[in-house]
């Protein structure tokens, strides 16, 4: 049997332990007192070696547990990670896909919307011009009616002048002296300025009746014509007038 030194040295420390207590005792009392009996066992190395192999085993099989164990945790983490990636990759598609659907749907949305807008504006536009043609006709046939109202109102003051003018003329005419000598139908005309009661301040041939004397003799007649009969309507009074003589 082989003793290893560590043992040698326990045992040795144990004895001298054992003596200094009984050496005490002796000198402590007069009495002498049977030391204790103190049992020691030593151990065979073989079984020592043997618990420190199975310790050992243990340990590396408690290691090994624990490798095998953090393995799979690291495993299952990993698997739970990928599940995690995977999962959020079909969430981003999912809500990737929910966003288009949701930005194509107001893209729609907003056409229709432009689309009406446009129709109603169109609509509108049409309706406004449509309005303003209207309006434009109206009012070119209420001017055309304005003009043919002012045409009727002006024909009928021409009318109404042309009747004082002839008044006039024959009013002039039987204030006429005749010349010698006058040929019948010669056509002269005569311009006349007027005062509110007829009385002419002025009387001016403006186209010729063909001689000096015949055109003298017309202006003489207005001057003693005058004062000049008045219209009927006082609308068409001029104070500046033309007549049309023509002698017999």
């Amino acid at each position: 049997m082989t003793f290893e030194p560590r043992h040698l040295m326990a045992a040795l420390v144990l004895h001298s332990a054992v003596l200094f207590l009984v050496g005490a005792g002796v000198q402590c009392s007069g009495k002498v007192h049977r030391p204790p009996v103190i049992s020691a066992v030593l151990l065979d190395p073989s079984r020592q070696e043997v618990a420190r192999q199975k310790r050992e085993e243990q340990r590396r099989a408690e290691d090994r547990r624990q490798r095998e164990a953090e393995a799979r945790r690291l495993e299952v983490q990993k698997k739970a990670q990928a599940e995690a990636a995977a999962l959020k990759k079909l969430e981003d598609a999912r809500l990737a896909k929910l966003a288009a659907e949701q930005k194509r749907a107001a893209e729609q949305k907003k056409a229709a919307e432009q689309k009406k807008t446009q129709e109603t504006q169109a609509k509108r536009d049409a309706e406004a011009r449509t309005r303003l043609a209207e309006a434009m006709r109206a009012e070119e046939t209420e001017r055309e009616l304005d003009r043919e109202a002012m045409a009727r109102a002006a024909s009928a003051r021409e009318a109404r002048l042309s009747e004082w003018a002839e008044q006039l003329t024959r009013h002039v005419k039987r204030n006429w002296i005749k010349p010698p000598l006058v040929t019948p139908g010669v056509e002269c005309r005569v311009r006349m300025k007027l005062l509110p009661d007829g009385t002419v301040t002025n009387a001016k041939i403006e186209k010729s009746c063909g001689s000096a004397q015949l055109d003298r003799s017309v202006e003489d007649a207005v001057y003693r014509a005058s004062p000049l009969p008045k219209p009927s309507d006082p609308s068409v009074f001029e104070r500046d007038l033309t007549i049309r003589f023509v002698t017999d």
